[in-house]
């Protein structure tokens, strides 16, 4: 699969389940002015299956809370929000995975994901570093005006086949 590809599948999914499990609106981010989202927060989950790698999303504080506070069903200075922001942000993330990988793959594949983890910004700057740009799709998207950052690497040889 071609990148432009892959990344247009990484995008259509994340929107589809920030809109149906968060009920976050998104934008393109040619499309939208943009707002700081305050301190960096990260997670990523590994994959296994036809082929493996790893998923990431990177947002800030504030949206990881309206996120939170939508999927809780909450006001979004509800304390519950902030408390749960890490963990609204890596089952945001599970789900755009588990949705994307057979996209990717055909629908017929299996995949195993780890549970979400947390990531520094150095982490995540790391993360993205050491990996050769042949295994790198990104998706940039915009949610409720805020930048989300959605980072996939195939750790297979022939990943730009893909």
């Amino acid at each position: 699969m071609k990148v432009p590809a892959c990344r247009q599948i990484l995008f259509e999914t994340a929107r589809r389940i920030l809109q149906e499990a968060a009920f976050a609106f998104t934008d393109d981010p040619e499309d939208s002015g943009r707002e700081p989202g305050g301190a960096f927060m990260a997670c990523s989950v590994a994959f296994n299956g036809p082929f493996h790698g790893a998923m990431a999303l990177a947002s800030g504080e504030r949206l990881a809370s309206i996120l939170a506070a939508n999927m809780l069903g909450v006001d979004e200075d509800d304390p519950d929000a902030d408390r749960k922001k890490a963990d609204a942000l890596g089952e945001i993330l599970n789900m755009i995975c588990g949705n994307a990988l057979p996209e990717i793959a055909g629908t017929r594949a299996e995949f195993a994901i780890t549970a979400p983890e947390p990531l520094s910004e150095p982490q995540f700057e790391t993360m993205l570093s050491n990996v050769p740009e042949h295994k790198l799709h990104t998706a940039d998207i915009v949610v409720e005006g805020f930048d989300a950052f959605l980072v996939l690497i195939l750790d297979r040889e022939d990943a730009q086949a893909l």
